[in-house]
């Protein structure tokens, strides 16, 4: 039985508007994910920066 042209015209709105949401959240996801990996290692580089600074003292 073929489906109705409204029907396609929904489905095809209900899988644009489930796209674009997943668009957005992985671009949330991605800067969450480049915050998460360069935190460490500024922490890092802060702490050798620290010690090498004042251990020379």
């Amino acid at each position: 039985m073929p489906r109705r042209q409204k029907d396609v015209e929904r489905e095809a709105l209900q899988t644009d508007y489930h796209f674009e949401i997943h668009r957005q959240n992985s671009y949330t996801y991605s800067i969450y994910a480049g915050l998460l990996c360069t935190i460490p290692f500024l922490i890092l580089f802060a702490l050798f920066f620290y010690f090498f600074w004042f251990g020379r003292r």
